[in-house]
Parts: structure tokens; C-alpha cells; sequence
């Protein structure tokens, strides 16, 4: 797990997780009490029911922030710039990008960003080059408002990183890679779903729905009546984060029914096949409690793991 002041690349990340929005510093949750979330061990011949979702409620948080410093840094914003500022109180896109290293050591300076963390060579920001379009991945944000993103919610971006690497830690077994580095990239919401890619949870997605069809096969109740009964997703709702909400309910069913994963068969996909999923760590906890926190994994590459945010904007 990345943290602010420590590099992690030759070393384990530690089941903790630092506290929640707004917690910083608070002692971390009683075991068993809600919200936390358990170390990615699940002992030999233990079995544990993923917990129950408030899926109204996660779906009207999934990537938007709460972002307790927003109004603080939009007027800090309004203060430093404010005759070069356009309509809508944004910095156009030229500037936006040419005074990106200004604002970044600014906050730097008056604390709203930590030092550390921004200096951790394990943490990268998403850039799209001006010059082809090719992608880059930078030691420091070149957007203003990728800056003032990050520093409106220092404790909810430190804790969506600490989930972000719970969840590819319990992906393990399903081979998902392992990167060394977490990148932010920001994202507009509207535009999430061609941004979010959805091939890091090909393995969990073929295999559910293997299970379905064993189940269906044996005459057994169909798990996705339980995806049904979510109702109609919300049309906002990117698809990529419907088919995370699709399978974690899958999953929930899996562990429910005792069932075990099915045999690899023809397909090259890696698995822990013949285990129960009930005796596996629960991937989807950890990251739908991430989606939760108003960020989403973009998607994860051998090399690093990138993680998406919206930026600030006048209204909320």
C-alpha cells in the first residue's frame, strides 16, 4: 500500500487500511464493526458471506467524491487566478495545463497537498501528450484542475488508494497482475464508461458466469434472479460499474450456495478452481467500497494501476 511517506515496490503491502473520509488519524475500526475490511487471508476450512450492500445508496455515490475541501481550494483557485478565469470559474485549457507545476507546488507549500506523498516515485499522474495524442505517465499532475481534484480530498484519495490495493491483492488468485505503481488519471464523468476498462476482471466474469450456468444446469435456483431484483439500474450509472455491481452480486450468491469454482475446462483463464468461493477473499468488497468513495479503477496494466477521478467543478 502506498503511503505518504514510504516506497512500497520491493516491499508487501500491509492488510491495514488507513481510516475514511474524514477520519484521518482515527484508531482503525473494531473487528467485526462495519466498514472495515478484513486482511486478504482467509484461514484453511473458513468461510465468510461477503457482507450486505446499501445498493441505492452506492449507486448514487459511485464517482462523486464528497471532497470536504472543494469549496476551500475553489476559492483558492478564485484568489490566485481570478481575471484569467472563463465563465464557468475554470482555467481555459491552455492555461490549465501551462500553470499546472505553479498550483501544484503552491499546495504543496500550504499544506492542502503532502509533500511525501506527492513525492513518492510509486504514484504517477495520467497525461495526454499536446503535441500526438500518445499517453504519458508523469511525476506530477499537468492539469490545475487535476491538482485541485486531489487536494480537495486528501483523505478520501488516500483511502481509495488504500482500497484499490486491497482489491488487486485479493485478485491475486485470479490472475490479475500486480503492479508496483498507482497512476491518477482524471475523468469526466459522462465520459467514464469509454475510459473505465473492464479486461482486468475478464477471469471473475467468465468464471460467474460459469457458475450460473452450473447452477441452471442442475436445476437450481438461478443466482442472477438476485441481479433482477437490484431493479433497472440508474441511466447515469456507467456500464462498466453496472457489470461490477452485476458480478459482486454473482459472487455473493456464489459464496451464498456453497458452490465451488468451476474446473478450468477448455478456457486458458487461471483460476483457484475447485475452491469454494466462500473461502476466498472477497474482491468485491474492497472495491465496491472504492466506487463508494466517489473514485473507480480505470484499469490495470502489468506496470501500474490507474485510478480515475472527476474534476472539481462551480457546482457540485
Amino acid at each position: 500500500m502506498l503511503s505518504p511517506s514510504t516506497s512500497t515496490r520491493d516491499t508487501p503491502r500491509p492488510p491495514s487500511l488507513p481510516p475514511g473520509r474524514g477520519e484521518e488519524g482515527s484508531p482503525p475500526d473494531a473487528p467485526g464493526a462495519p466498514g472495515q475490511l478484513p486482511g486478504c487471508a482467509v484461514a484453511p476450512g473458513v468461510t465468510r458471506e461477503p457482507p450486505e450492500v446499501d445498493w441505492p445508496s452506492w449507486f448514487g455515490r459511485a464517482l462523486w467524491a464528497e471532497c470536504p475541501k472543494r469549496e476551500a481550494c475553489l476559492a483558492w483557485l478564485r484568489a490566485r487566478w481570478a481575471p484569467r478565469l472563463n465563465a464557468r470559474g475554470l482555467l481555459p485549457p491552455g492555461l490549465d495545463r501551462h500553470l499546472a507545476g505553479e498550483a501544484w507546488e503552491a499546495l504543496m507549500l500550504q499544506g492542502l497537498i503532502p509533500m511525501a506523498w506527492a513525492s513518492d516515485p510509486q504514484r504517477r499522474f495520467h497525461a495526454t501528450s499536446p503535441v500526438d495524442g500518445a499517453w504519458l505517465s508523469l511525476e506530477r499532475p499537468v492539469s490545475v484542475r487535476l491538482c485541485l481534484a486531489l487536494a480537495a480530498d486528501m483523505p478520501g484519495v488516500l483511502h481509495a488508494e488504500a482500497l484499490a490495493w486491497e482489491c488487486l491483492e485479493r485478485l491475486r488468485a485470479w490472475a490479475v497482475p500486480q503492479p508496483s505503481v498507482l497512476e491518477w488519471r482524471m475523468i469526466e464523468r459522462q465520459d467514464a464508461n469509454a475510459c473505465l476498462q473492464r479486461t482486468w476482471l475478464a477471469t471473475l466474469q467468465v468464471v460467474l458466469y460459469e457458475y450460473r450456468r452450473e447452477a441452471m444446469d442442475r436445476r437450481r435456483r438461478d443466482p442472477y434472479a438476485a441481479v433482477n431484483a437490484l431493479g433497472p439500474l440508474p441511466a447515469e450509472l456507467p456500464l462498466a460499474l453496472g457489470q461490477v455491481a452485476t458480478l459482486a452480486v454473482l459472487w455473493r450468491e456464489a459464496c451464498r450456495s456453497g458452490a465451488r469454482v468451476p474446473r478450468k475446462g477448455s478456457s486458458p483463464l487461471d483460476r483457484p478452481e475447485g475452491r469454494r468461493f466462500s473461502a476466498l477473499p472477497d474482491p468485491f468488497e474492497p472495491l465496491l467500497a472504492l466506487v463508494a468513495t466517489g473514485y473507480v479503477i480505470v484499469g490495470v496494466s502489468p506496470t501500474r494501476v490507474t485510478l480515475g477521478l472527476v474534476p472539481l467543478r462551480e457546482e457540485p
